[in-house]
C-alpha cells in the first residue's frame, strides 16, 4: 500500500456517516490501494485481502454502499472491472515519482458529490450537498496492452486527485479517447496556464478548478514566474511544487512576492 493523506474532517462527513463503520474504513484503505490518479481494480475479494485480512466482511456490498453514495465509479472497460475515486486529487498528493496510471478513466460523468470539496475549517469534506444520481458506471476506453497480461493488481509496482460546479466550458470525458487531440478540448486561457506550470500532474483536476474559479491569466502568469525560481520549487528536482489543482484551488497566484534582501537593502540606502 501507499501512503496517502487522511484529513480530520473525513470523520465528520455526514454521508459517510450513513455507512456502516467497515464501509469508511475500507474507503480510506482504497485511498491506499489505488494509483495516482484514483483508480484500481475492482478485486472485491483481493481488496478484501488487503484492508481485511483478520475480518469477515462482505466488501462487494461495502463498494456498492461507497458508489451509491458517490464516493467511488465502478465501471467496466473491455470486460475489465475497475473503480475510481473521483474526489482522490483533491484529498490527496500522491508522491511525484509514482508512475502514471495505466487503468483506464470511467468516460461517464462524475458524480456531483460535495465530498469533492475540501473544507477551509476542517480541511476535509464538506457534506451539505448529497449526490443527485450516484451509483455504478458503466465505460468505454482504450485499455493498455499490459492490461490483460496480469500486471495491473491492487498494487502494482507498475503503478504509483471534483467540483460541484461545472465550468463554463466543456470539459473532455477522457485524455485517452484514440484519434482526439485532448489540448483542443480545454480553453485557450487554460492551455497557456498550463504550459507555464512546471509539474503537469491532474489536469482533468486543475480544468475543473480552473472553471470554477476563473483566475485573472495575467496574475497567474506573473505568479508562476517568480514562484518556479523559489527555493521551495527549485530544492528537490522540484518534489514540494504543488499539484496544479492544489495550486489553483488555494488561489497561489494571489501570493506575494518575497522581497529580495539585496532589493531591501538597496531601498535602505
Amino acid at each position: 500500500m501507499r501512503a496517502r493523506n487522511l484529513k480530520p474532517g473525513f470523520f465528520k462527513n455526514e454521508d459517510l456517516a450513513e455507512l456502516p463503520f467497515e464501509g469508511r474504513l475500507l474507503f480510506a484503505g482504497l485511498w491506499c490501494l489505488a494509483d495516482r490518479e484514483g483508480r484500481l481494480e475492482d478485486r472485491p475479494k483481493r481488496i478484501k485481502a488487503e484492508i481485511f485480512a483478520f475480518d469477515s466482511v462482505d466488501v462487494d456490498k461495502l463498494l456498492s454502499q461507497l458508489a451509491s453514495f458517490g464516493f467511488i465509479l465502478r465501471y467496466e472497460v473491455q470486460g475489465s472491472r475497475f473503480i475510481e475515486i473521483p474526489s482522490f486529487l483533491l484529498h490527496q498528493n500522491p508522491h511525484w515519482k509514482e508512475n502514471p496510471s495505466i487503468i483506464p478513466p470511467s468516460l461517464t460523468q462524475k458524480p456531483k458529490a460535495s465530498h469533492s470539496f475540501i473544507d477551509d475549517e476542517t480541511q476535509g469534506f464538506r457534506s451539505d450537498d448529497r449526490p443527485k444520481n450516484p451509483g455504478q458506471a458503466q465505460g468505454k476506453s482504450r485499455v493498455s496492452p499490459s492490461m490483460n497480461e496480469g500486471k495491473t493488481g491492487l498494487n502494482p509496482h507498475s503503478l504509483n486527485p471534483e467540483s460541484s460546479n461545472t465550468p463554463p466550458t466543456p470539459l473532455p470525458q477522457s485524455v485517452d479517447q484514440p484519434g482526439k487531440n485532448p489540448a483542443q478540448q480545454y480553453a485557450p486561457e487554460f492551455e497557456a496556464f498550463w504550459r507555464e506550470y512546471p509539474r503537469k500532474i491532474g489536469k482533468g483536476a486543475a480544468y475543473k478548478s480552473w472553471g470554477k474559479l476563473k483566475p485573472p491569466l495575467r496574475d497567474c502568469l506573473l505568479a508562476l514566474k517568480w514562484q518556479k525560481k523559489s527555493d521551495q520549487w527549485t530544492k528537490d528536482q522540484g518534489r514540494f511544487i504543488p499539484h496544479p489543482a492544489t495550486w489553483l484551488n488555494q488561489r497561489r497566484w494571489e501570493d506575494e512576492k518575497p522581497i529580495d534582501p539585496l532589493d531591501a537593502w538597496a531601498m535602505e540606502g
